[in-house]
């Protein structure tokens, strides 16, 4: 009886704050620590429902700003690289008309007006917010009712960026916002300031599934990680190894029961990985991480429906591929090849994993042995004709004619 009666007296509470200081859904977001369980606020069936009736909202976060603007490396910073695919992201779902789709940052960096006046006009409600759901989770916690899970550690963040990502969700919430895409790129802590790391690859972070929005959010991620992965190498850290992780601390994801909707954090890889960071390759590559996102959420909602680019399932194709590729150089026209090469089968080459070969536009080893692949399984094109018993791996007229013939059109 004594859970159950603190349970309606912390209830009351929380909506006598939430009336008395005009702060919409503190009393709603406050119901799912304090029943006895914690209650769904957004149910995979509602999710698909609103899909068939309505547009589905979604509103793109790319992370931090230009104050706190994350990790960085060789002069490119996360903030920015956040934003860059956040308007890939943006070009892609607003073509659709089943999403209504906002974004809290401007190309410059800067957030968006509206987001500024929010944050501005409704600071002190955003630190109530704040501040009473955490001590109410808090209250949960010494109680037995949560249990306290941490399995991946992140850097805390600073008092007025976890200001701002309350005020995203509170925002959210109030908006009736479906979808939260917090956009990021990784890096982990020890890491030399002008050095690569050694992790490679994407992760996706879920709220820990004790919250509230806990398995929406989980079924939505899990449909960008099937398209994500089969371009893209899953995080070769430990603590990632599952690519979709569930935690209970990020604030962007709704820790402490802060969101009502769906939320997701897409960690797209590590900042120092070379796609990135050269400034030939990022474009494309950050078009096609925000395509195959786009296809995920857009496959959860109709399974059987082929989302294509110019009839391709990924942007690098088709192409025309007019000049012999050498090993050792990195171009577009090298990171299409990888593409080509993976579509037919044949990349990354058997007994190496993504990981291990990456689609990052480089003629490394691997796409040496993928392109002799590649011209074995057409050799009566590519070989015989040249008169070659064995592959070169090279990629010469014959191998581009090929290449054409299959995927440029």
């Amino acid at each position: 009886m004594k859970k159950y009666f603190l349970a309606a007296f912390l209830l009351f509470v929380a909506l006598f704050f939430a009336s008395y200081l005009e702060v919409p859904y503190l009393g709603s977001a406050l119901y799912h620590i304090a029943g006895p369980f914690f209650g769904e606020s957004v149910t995979p069936e509602e999710l698909r429902n609103k899909y068939k009736n309505n547009a589905v909202k979604i509103l793109i976060v790319p992370g931090h700003d230009n104050k706190f603007p994350g990790t960085d490396f060789s002069g490119v910073k996360e903030s920015d690289l956040n934003v860059e695919l956040g308007y890939y992201l943006l070009d892609f779902f607003e073509q659709d008309e089943k999403f209504e789709l906002f974004i809290t940052r401007e190309k410059d960096g800067n957030y968006s007006s509206w987001f500024s006046e929010y944050v501005e006009t409704q600071n002190a409600a955003i630190k109530t917010f704040q501040d009473t759901l955490k001590s109410v989770m808090k209250e949960a916690i010494l109680k037995g009712r949560v249990r306290r899970n941490a399995r991946v550690y992140h850097n805390a963040a600073n008092s007025q960026t976890s200001l701002i990502l309350y005020g995203v969700n509170k925002w959210a919430n109030e908006n009736n916002i479906d979808i939260v895409l917090h956009i990021h790129f990784n890096d982990y802590p020890g890491r030399q300031y002008s050095a690569s790391g050694r992790y490679s690859g994407f992760s996706v972070y879920i709220p820990e599934n004790q919250l509230p929005n806990a398995r929406a959010s989980k079924e939505i991620a899990q449909a960008i990680k099937n398209k994500l992965e089969f371009f893209f190498s899953k995080s070769t850290l430990p603590a990632e190894a599952e690519a979709v992780i569930e935690d209970q601390e990020l604030i962007a994801i709704g820790s402490n029961a802060s969101r009502d909707g769906v939320s997701a954090l897409v960690e797209y890889g590590y900042i120092y990985e070379m796609q990135f960071i050269d400034k030939n390759l990022r474009p494309h590559t950050m078009k096609e991480l925000a395509f195959q996102t786009y296809r995920g959420v857009k496959n959860y909602f109709e399974p059987s429906k082929k989302v294509l680019h110019q009839g391709y399932d990924t942007t690098p194709l088709p192409h025309m591929w007019k000049n012999a590729l050498a090993p050792g150089t990195r171009n577009k026209d090298i990171l299409s090849l990888q593409i080509a090469l993976l579509k037919s089968g044949v990349y990354p080459p058997p007994g190496m994993m993504l990981s291990e070969c990456p689609v990052s536009g480089y003629f490394g080893d691997c796409t040496v042995n993928a392109v002799k692949k590649f011209q074995e399984k057409y050799k009566e094109e590519i070989l015989s004709p040249a008169g070659l018993v064995s592959p070169t791996g090279a990629v010469y007229s014959l191998t581009l004619n090929k290449l054409n013939n299959l995927y440029n059109n």
